[in-house]
């Protein structure tokens, strides 16, 4: 009687698991347990203020300077943002005129890029913005791209210089390599006016 009614149970098991797989409740339990799991990571993404207090004062004070230094190259003329924030790359780098950047259409420093991406520039530069059939930024009927590589590493180079960073071994060696590669020809020519002199010595020795 009870393997009867073992079997029995078993059979009432297999006839349920087959009724919810072909009503489809089984999918929706799964996808309601999948948002319930991802609630809790996009709770878990960094909010600001996320640091500690020492560290949000040490923000606060670098942006003091770095508005300062701001001030001061607009005052010499050396800084012209295209956007409504502080443009941190350019005041690093001693200054840059971003607007000149967006008429011309060579080229715009990164932070210009991604804040004009971002929908932060100033009314007057918005007026002038579009998107092409692509979705991409348009400025005055030209596409905003970065700066071409060779005028980047120059902008970094200008800020590492100004903030006392070390250059790079890598860009260090070749300028010590070029006055060797410039000497040679030098001393070759010299060798050959040498020669030719003595030369000339001798022929006026034989017509006498």
């Amino acid at each position: 009687m009870r393997k009867w009614s073992q079997w029995m149970a078993a059979f009432g098991f297999i006839g349920l698991g087959y009724v919810l797989g072909a009503s489809g409740l089984t999918g929706s339990i799964a996808v309601l347990a999948q948002d319930e799991t991802e609630k809790p990571a996009a709770a878990a993404a960094p909010a600001v203020g996320a640091s500690s207090e020492e560290t949000q004062k040490k923000i606060t004070a670098a942006f003091e300077a770095l508005k300062a230094a701001k001030e001061a190259l607009e005052a010499e003329s050396l800084y012209a943002s295209a956007t409504k924030t502080m443009n941190s790359f350019g005041v690093l780098s001693g200054g840059l005129n971003a607007v000149e950047d967006l008429e011309t259409g060579r080229g715009v420093d990164p932070e210009t890029f991604a804040a004009l991406y971002a929908d932060l520039a100033t009314e007057e530069v918005k007026l002038k913005l579009s998107k092409d059939e692509k979705g991409r930024l348009v400025y005055n009927g030209k596409l905003i791209q970065m700066y071409p590589i060779s005028r980047l590493r120059k902008t970094f180079d200008a800020r590492g210089a100004l903030s006392g960073e070390k250059p790079a071994a890598d860009s260090a060696a070749p300028a010590k390599e070029k006055p060797a590669a410039e000497e040679k020809p030098e001393e070759k020519a010299e060798e050959k006016a040498a020669e030719e002199k003595t030369e000339e010595k001798t022929e006026e020795k034989k017509d006498e």
